[in-house]
C-alpha cells in the first residue's frame, strides 16, 4: 500500500545495491519522525554535442572495465538546449554509473566529440536535475521499503512535489570539544566534551567522574545523540575533532556509527570536512572564514571578536590535577558551546534560503568559497533555464587565463591622507550596470541583432536576456543572498577557475563604467576594480560621502573609513595581536583626524609596553598557518620550530592547521627562540623583537604620513639601544 506524507529533506547521500544507483535523502516528517526516501529512478548522463553520427555509434558500443564493474551506454537521448545564446541539438548519453561517466565521457573526448556536464559532482547534479530545495516541505507518495538503517520510516519513491508547508524548525545540537594530550603521544586523548541544545546543556569528562574512561565517553556521546536526534550539528573547528574523535573510538575497537545509514564519520583528508550522513554537519570555524562571512557581517556579528571568542577548544596537559584550572577551562567550554549554539539558531534562516535558492545543501554551502557558491547559484539558474553548464577549465587553459590578468590598478595615488573624500565600492554597482546592459558571456555580439554600442569593441544583445542578467533578476534585492551576489560576482567572472570566466564581460563592465566616469577623471585620486576614491561626489552613481582615506607609497596598500574601516594589503601574517591592534588604533586616529601629538604618544606608549613587559602573553602570540606538512618546508622558520615543538608534545598538526607561538629572549637565531604559549612568563618574551621587528615595521609608514619618522618615535634619539629610549 503507498504512503503519502510531507516530509522536508535535510541530507543526500547515494549507494550502489545490486548494481544500481540509489539516492537517499534524509529527512523529517511534519510529525517530527525521521525518514529516509530512496529514488531508484535518476539516470547517470552527461551531454555531448550533436556531431558525427557514426562517432555516436561507436560509442554506444564501447565497453570499460575498471575493477570490479564493466562501464557502458545504455541509451541516448536528442535534446535542445541553450548554448551561447542559440537553441542546440545535444546528444544526452545515459551510462549505468556513475563511475561510468568519467570513463565513457573520456572515450567520448578521444573520440573528438565535445563533451558537456561530465564533471559536475554526482549529488549536486541530482539536486539541479530535480531542483530540491533543502528544508522546504515536499508531498512523497512512495511505498514502504526495509533497509539497515537508523530512520523511523524508508520509502522507495513514486513521485515527490514541492508544498507550501510551513517553515522547518530544525533541532540544533551544539557540540565542543576538550582533548588530553601526553608528551610524544600522537593521538590525544579525547577528555571532554560539552552538549547544547534548546533544553539540553551538559559537559561529560572521565576527568570529572561522569564515565570512567575515554570509550565509556564516546558510547555517552553515541547514546545523547541518539536520544537529542538532531538535524544539525554545530561546533567550532568540529571537522577536525569529530575526526579525531572517529580515530580514538577506532583506537579502542569501537565503530562509532552516528551516521543514520549507520555509517562512521566521514572524513575528506584533501578538503578536511567531516559529515555525518543525514545530519546537517556545520563548522563555524569554516564559515567564518569563508562565505557566510558576509550573512555573520549582514546581522552584526563582529568577525574579530567571534573569531577570539570561539577559540579552538584546549588541549589539556599538565594542569590535569589542578581542580582550579580545569574547572576554569570547563566554564570557558560550556561559555563557548552556548555562544555556538545562540549563534547557529541566529544565521539558520539564511543558512535555509541560501540552501534552498541554491539547490544545495548547508553542509557543502558552509565550507565552499565565495567563488564555488557563485558558481553554483550559476548553475541552478542554468538548470531552470534549459542551458548548457560550461565545463571546468582544463589546467592550460588555466595559464593562460592568468596571464591574461590585468593589473587592477587604473589610476594610481599619490602616497598621503585624504579626508572629506567619496567612495564607490564597485561591487555594489557591477550587478546594476550588468542587469541595465545585460552583460553576459553569451549576449556580446550576438548574432540575432547588431546590440546597442557600449564600447569600440563590444555590442550586447537587445532581444534575449542573458544567464548573468537572469541569475540577478531571480534574486530578491533586499536578501542576504543579493548583497553576497554584489560582493563577489565581480570577482567570480575574473576568477581563472570558474567555469563561466569571462574576460570579455570584466572588460566591458570596466569599459562601461570608464565612459560613466570620463567626465569626473580629474576628480578621482585612486582607481582599482573594487573601489574608487573621488575628490567630490560623481553623477548618477552612489557614493559614500565624507570618507577618510590614505595611500602608501605602492598606492595598493591602503585604507579607508567609511562606516566600517577597510585596510588592504597592509598587515603581515606573522604580526601578533596587539601589533595588529597598535596598528588598526593608529590607521583609525590618523583617518579621524586625531591630534598628530595623541597618535606620537600612543605610539611611544606602544613601545613602552612591550619593553616593560606589561603586557599580557597572550597579546604577543604570533598565529600562523601552515600551508604544506611540517616536513615539506625546507628552512627552519620560526613557524615550522613551533610545529615540531607541538608535533613533539603530541598535537598533531600538519597542512592547514594554525600554529601559535612567542618569540623569547636569547642569543640563538629565531627560530631556536620559539616557544608555546603555555611555556612562557611575561618576563621571558623577547621585547626587542617585538618593538623592532614587529611593532615599529608596523606602524612606523602611518607616522611617516603625518610627519613622523623613527627619530621620532625615539623621542629625538637614534635606535641604538631601548633601554635608553624608556
Amino acid at each position: 500500500m503507498d504512503t503519502t506524507l510531507i516530509f522536508y529533506p535535510l541530507d543526500l547521500s547515494y549507494r550502489l545495491i545490486n548494481n544500481k544507483p540509489e539516492f537517499w535523502l534524509f529527512g523529517k516528517t511534519s510529525d517530527k519522525r525521521s525518514i529516509c526516501v530512496v529514488d531508484r529512478t535518476y539516470r547517470p548522463y552527461f551531454l555531448i554535442k550533436k556531431g558525427e553520427e557514426f562517432l555516436i555509434d561507436e560509442l554506444v558500443r564501447v565497453r570499460i572495465r575498471t575493477g570490479e564493474y564493466i562501464h557502458y551506454v545504455v541509451d541516448i537521448e536528442k535534446i535542445r538546449k541553450d548554448y551561447m545564446g542559440e537553441k542546440i541539438e545535444f546528444i544526452k548519453i545515459y551510462v549505468n554509473l556513475f563511475g561510468a561517466i568519467r570513463t565513457i565521457s573520456e572515450a567520448a573526448k578521444k573520440k573528438g566529440l565535445h563533451v558537456f556536464e561530465h564533471d559536475i559532482r554526482t549529488t549536486k547534479k541530482y539536486l539541479l536535475d530535480k531542483n530540491i530545495n533543502f528544508f522546504s516541505g515536499y508531498r512523497v507518495i512512495g511505498r514502504k521499503i526495509k533497509r539497515d538503517i537508523k530512520t523511523d520510516l524508508v520509502l522507495e519513491k513514486i513521485s515527490m512535489e514541492k508544498t507550501d508547508a510551513k517553515e522547518f524548525e530544525p533541532v540544533i545540537l551544539a557540540v565542543n570539544f576538550i582533548t588530553l594530550y601526553s608528551f610524544g603521544r600522537k593521538n590525544n586523548s579525547m577528555a571532554a566534551f560539552n552538549l547544547v541544545s534548546k533544553d539540553y546543556n551538559k559537559l561529560f569528562s572521565f576527568l570529572k567522574k561522569d564515565v570512567d574512561s575515554e570509550y565509556d565517553l564516546f558510547i555517552k556521546f553515541k547514546e545523547i545523540l541518539e536520544k537529542i536526534r538532531p538535524d544539525i550539528i554545530v561546533g567550532y573547528d568540529s571537522d577536525k575533532f569529530l575526526n579525531h574523535m572517529n580515530k580514538r573510538a577506532l583506537f579502542y575497537g569501537l565503530s562509532l556509527n552516528l551516521g543514520l545509514d549507520n555509517s562512521r564519520v566521514r572524513y575528506n583528508k584533501v578538503l578536511k570536512r567531516a559529515k555525518i550522513t543525514g545530519i546537517v554537519h556545520l563548522d563555524l570555524k569554516k564559515m567564518i572564514n569563508q562565505t557566510f562571512l558576509i550573512v555573520l557581517k549582514q546581522k552584526g556579528y563582529d568577525i574579530n571578536f567571534l573569531n577570539s571568542k570561539l577559540s579552538t577548544p584546549p588541549k589539556l596537559g599538565c594542569f590535569v590535577h589542578d581542580k582550579k584550572k580545569l574547572e576554569s577551562i570547563f566554564e570557558k567550554s560550556s561559555s563557548d558551546t552556548r555562544v555556538i549554539y545562540e549563534l547557529a539558531e541566529e544565521i539558520w534562516p539564511e543558512l535555509m534560503n541560501f540552501s534552498s535558492f541554491a539547490s544545495n545543501d548547508v553542509y557543502d554551502l558552509s565550507r565552499n568559497s565565495t567563488n564555488s557558491v557563485i558558481e553554483t547559484l550559476l548553475m541552478g539558474t542554468a538548470k531552470k533555464e534549459n542551458i548548457v553548464i560550461f565545463n571546468k577549465p582544463e589546467r592550460i587553459e588555466v595559464s593562460k587565463r592568468y596571464e591574461k590578468k590585468d593589473d587592477p590598478v587604473k589610476k594610481k595615488a599619490n602616497p598621503g591622507i585624504y579626508y572629506n573624500t567619496n567612495i564607490i565600492f564597485l561591487d555594489e554597482v557591477y550587478p546594476d550596470y550588468i542587469f541595465k546592459n545585460n552583460l553576459s558571456y553569451e549576449t556580446l555580439d550576438c548574432k540575432c541583432c547588431h546590440g546597442r554600442k557600449l564600447a569600440e569593441i563590444f555590442s550586447t544583445c537587445n532581444t534575449n536576456k542573458g544567464l548573468f542578467v537572469k541569475l540577478i533578476e531571480y534574486i530578491n534585492r533586499d536578501s542576504v543572498i543579493f548583497k553576497f551576489l554584489k560582493k563577489c560576482f565581480f570577482r567570480y567572472l575574473n576568477y581563472p577557475y570558474a567555469r563561466w570566466y569571462s574576460q570579455e564581460v570584466v572588460d566591458m563592465l570596466q569599459d562601461k563604467i570608464s565612459i560613466d566616469l570620463i567626465e569626473n577623471i580629474k576628480k578621482i585620486i585612486y582607481w582599482d576594480q573594487e573601489i574608487i576614491v573621488s575628490k567630490s561626489a560623481i553623477k548618477d552613481v552612489f557614493v559614500h560621502e565624507n570618507a577618510s582615506a590614505l595611500f602608501l607609497k605602492n598606492s595598493k596598500k591602503y585604507a579607508i573609513l567609511t562606516d566600517e574601516l577597510i585596510i588592504k594589503n597592509i598587515r603581515k601574517k606573522y604580526y601578533a595581536k596587539f601589533i595588529y591592534e597598535a596598528q588598526t588604533r593608529i590607521i583609525r586616529m590618523i583617518l579621524t583626524q586625531k591630534n598628530k601629538i595623541d597618535i606620537l604618544k600612543y605610539a611611544r606608549e606602544c613601545i613602552r609596553l612591550i619593553f616593560e613587559h606589561t603586557l599580557s602573553v597572550s597579546e604577543l602570540v604570533i598565529n600562523m598557518r601552515l600551508y604544506k606538512n611540517v616536513r615539506d618546508y625546507e628552512t627552519d622558520s620560526p613557524l615550522v620550530s613551533a610545529a615540531r615543538i607541538m608535533n613533539k608534545k603530541g598535537y598533531v598538526i600538519g597542512k592547514g592547521d594554525e600554529v601559535s607561538y612567542v618569540i623569547v629572549k636569547g642569543a640563538k637565531r629565531l627560530s631556536r627562540r620559539v616557544r608555546l604559549a603555555d611555556e612562557v612568563v611575561k618576563k621571558d618574551y623577547d621585547s626587542d623583537y617585538y618593538i623592532e621587528k614587529q611593532l615599529v615595521p608596523a606602524i612606523i609608514p602611518f607616522l611617516k604620513l603625518i610627519g613622523y619618522d623613527q627619530i621620532d618615535l625615539f623621542q629625538g634619539k637614534k635606535q641604538v639601544r631601548l633601554d635608553e629610549f624608556v
